[in-house]
């Protein structure tokens, strides 16, 4: 779509214009990729098809990502819209997109789902691929998302529906992009199995399931500033040891392949257990013959106990 701004004049008389015409260019059938879209031409929406007047184009730089616009969403399951089509199967493509509840910590707020149609006649075609809740956030800030649709059928429309529990409360998206479906996959859905003193088990899940090697990185500190990398060969249990105890880590996984890495996973944090505190003894113990009792003062509600004879 392009937006044209025509005057007309007589040979000779370039003194007396008409007022001005404009007018925008039809959508193309279909967009090409790369594709990328900030929302700052503002209403109406480029080649977006929006099924309900809740889901809006709307201009608060305190919203948005970037710039002074962003799509705002109100609301109610009607809450969709879907994108153009592409020129290329939706299978091979990914979308990358900022976004943010409203409030983090109001679950009228909802959910926010990603997926695709294959009908824009049917807003029943939409079909789930990721769910967002409003509880995944830890302050009002963006955060960007990547959406992968391997198993979308050809034709089908990305598309985005608030969940919402009130209309009054909303959904932000900005700064979208769509492109070809990397090389390398990078995994998906980073999290902690168990946490001890030492040693952490984390788990991950692949979109590549002939990947046999990831590269792992941690750090204490959120910018990963001098951050220690090791190599893992397990996604299901694979198990971080020689940590510090009573520290507070930032954690990532990047997929290996051959001479090239994925993408970074999502960041977690997490904090390891306290160190082991030594129990202090009584000095009031009482003996008998053949038994002794022995009292302390400890954190724990379990204890192992050793002795031995004097030499």
């Amino acid at each position: 779509v392009v937006t044209y701004y025509v005057q007309v004049a007589a040979a000779g008389c370039e003194d007396a214009w008409s007022d001005v015409l404009s007018f925008a260019t039809d959508c193309a059938p279909t967009q090409s990729v790369p594709y990328a879209y900030d929302f700052e031409d503002g209403d109406p929406f480029n080649c977006w098809t929006p099924f309900d007047d809740r889901v809006t184009i709307a201009q608060n730089d305190s919203y948005s990502h970037s710039g002074s616009y962003y799509m705002k969403f109100a609301g109610s399951t009607s809450n969709l819209v879907a994108m153009p089509l592409f020129g290329q199967d939706l299978s091979g493509l990914q979308l990358k997109f900022w976004t943010r509840p409203e409030s983090y910590s109001n679950s009228y707020c909802g959910t926010f789902s990603v997926g695709y149609m294959t009908d824009l006649e049917d807003v029943e075609s939409f079909v789930e691929v990721i769910q967002y809740a409003y509880t995944e956030w830890t302050s009002n800030t963006y955060e960007q998302k990547t959406v992968f649709f391997l198993n979308a059928p050809q034709g089908a429309y990305i598309a985005f529906r608030h969940n919402a529990n009130s209309s009054r409360w909303f959904w932000y998206v900005d700064d979208v992009e769509v492109t070809v479906v990397p090389s390398c996959f990078p995994v998906d859905n980073l999290v902690v199995e168990a946490i001890d003193k030492r040693e952490v088990i984390f788990s991950w899940d692949l979109l590549d399931e002939t990947q046999t090697e990831w590269t792992f990185e941690y750090a204490d500190n959120a910018d990963f500033e001098n951050p220690e990398t090791v190599t893992a060969e397990e996604y299901e249990s694979f198990l971080l040891e020689d940590l510090q105890p009573s520290t507070h880590y930032w954690a990532r996984v990047a997929a290996s392949c051959g001479t090239e890495n994925s993408d970074w996973s999502n960041v977690i944090d997490f904090t390891t257990l306290d160190a082991c505190v030594a129990p202090v003894l009584s000095q009031d113990v009482v003996t008998s013959t053949y038994e002794a009792m022995v009292a302390w003062t400890g954190t724990s509600d379990m204890y192992n106990l050793r002795y031995r004879t004097a030499e």
